[in-house]
C-alpha cells in the first residue's frame, strides 16, 4: 500500500505515540530485571584478627569467627573452612541456633597479610558434611609482624626425607624369602611325571604364594617417623606404598614442599578432636605439632 506524503504526515504522532510508549515498556521491563530477587536472607559470616595469638603456632593463627543466622535458616552445628589456595580445611564445631549470632576462635594459615578464606555452613559436624548455604569467600588481613612464611614453604626440611624406605627391612626379608621357597617348590614339581597333576600343583602353589605376598604386604602400608630436634620441636614425616587414611588424637599442621602440594591437600584438621589424613602412594608428608586449640 503505498501512502501519499499527507498520509504519512497524519500517521506522525500515532507512531511516535507508539515508539513513546513501546520505549516506556521496555525501561520496565529492564528495571524490574534489574531488582534484586525476594528470598530468605542468608547468614552473616565475618573474619577478624583475634586479639591474643598462640605462640609457636605460625603460621596458623587465631581468627575470630563470627556467624549469625536468620530466622528461617537451618541450625548450624560447625563451619568448614579452607585458604582460596589450597591448604588443610579446617573443620571448627560451633552450633549456631536461628536468630542468632555466635563466635569462636579458629586457627587459619597465614602467610601473607592479605588472604580469602572460603568457608561454609554445616548442618552437620563431620567432614563430608554438605554445605547448608553456597559457599562464601570472606577475605582477611593480617599484621605484618606476625607472618612466618617460611613455616609454610620449607622445601629444605624434606630433602633429609626424600629417600625414605617405604618397604621396612624384615618385610622385604619376609617377602624374599616367600620368593625362594616358591621358587624351590616350583623346581621340586619337575619331579612330578604326569602333567595334568603338575599343572594342579603348580595352581596351588601360585595361589598359596600370592595369598602369603598379599599378607605380607598389608601389614605395613604406612611408614611413621617421629623427629625430634634439640630444642624439643617435633616432625612427624608420613610415607605409604599404597593409599591409607590416617588420622591422630591431636592437632598437626602441615608443612609444604610447594605451591602445587598445598593445593592439593587433603588434610583435615577437626579442632579440638582429630586430624586425618589421606596419604597417597609414593607420598612423604610433614606434619608438624603445635599448641592445641579449643573449641
Amino acid at each position: 500500500m503505498n501512502l501519499t506524503a499527507r498520509d504519512r504526515v497524519a500517521a506522525g504522532p500515532a507512531v511516535r505515540r507508539a515508539g513513546r510508549l513501546v520505549c516506556a515498556v521496555l525501561l520496565c521491563l529492564c528495571a524490574r530485571t534489574a531488582q534484586p530477587q525476594s528470598g530468605p536472607a542468608g547468614a552473616a559470616i565475618e573474619l577478624s584478627v583475634a586479639p591474643t595469638q598462640v605462640a609457636g603456632n605460625a603460621p596458623y593463627r587465631l581468627a575470630l569467627l563470627r556467624v549469625t543466622v536468620p530466622a528461617g535458616q537451618p541450625l548450624v552445628r560447625a563451619v568448614r573452612l579452607r585458604e582460596a589456595q589450597g591448604g588443610p580445611t579446617i573443620l571448627q564445631p560451633l552450633t549456631v541456633p536461628p536468630e542468632s549470632t555466635q563466635t569462636a576462635l579458629v586457627p587459619l594459615p597465614a602467610w601473607s597479610q592479605q588472604h580469602a578464606y572460603r568457608v561454609e555452613l554445616l548442618a552437620e559436624d563431620r567432614d563430608d558434611a554438605n554445605a547448608i548455604l553456597p559457599a562464601r569467600q570472606v577475605a582477611l588481613s593480617w599484621p605484618a609482624d606476625i607472618l612466618d612464611r617460611d613455616a609454610v614453604f620449607a622445601p629444605w626440611q624434606y630433602e633429609p626425607y626424600q629417600e625414605l624406605p617405604r618397604w621396612p627391612a624384615p618385610l622385604l626379608r619376609n617377602v624374599f624369602l616367600a620368593a625362594a621357597l616358591f621358587a624351590l617348590a616350583c623346581t621340586g614339581l619337575l619331579l612330578v611325571r604326569r602333567p595334568l597333576a603338575r599343572s594342579l600343583l603348580l595352581i596351588v602353589l601360585a595361589a598359596l604364594a600370592g595369598a602369603g605376598t598379599w599378607l605380607l604386604l598389608d601389614q605395613a602400608p604406612l611408614v611413621v617417623h617421629r623427629e625430634v630436634a634439640r630444642d624439643g620441636s617435633s616432625l612427624h614425616v608420613l610415607t605409604s606404598r599404597r593409599t591409607v587414611q590416617w588420622s591422630v588424637d591431636q592437632p598437626l599442621w602441615p608443612v609444604y614442599f610447594n605451591l602445587r602440594q598445598m593445593r592439593d591437600d587433603s588434610l583435615v584438621v577437626h579442632v579440638g578432636r582429630a586430624t586425618r589424613l589421606t596419604l597417597l602412594p609414593d607420598d612423604v608428608r610433614i606434619l608438624r605439632p603445635g599448641p592445641p586449640i579449643s573449641r
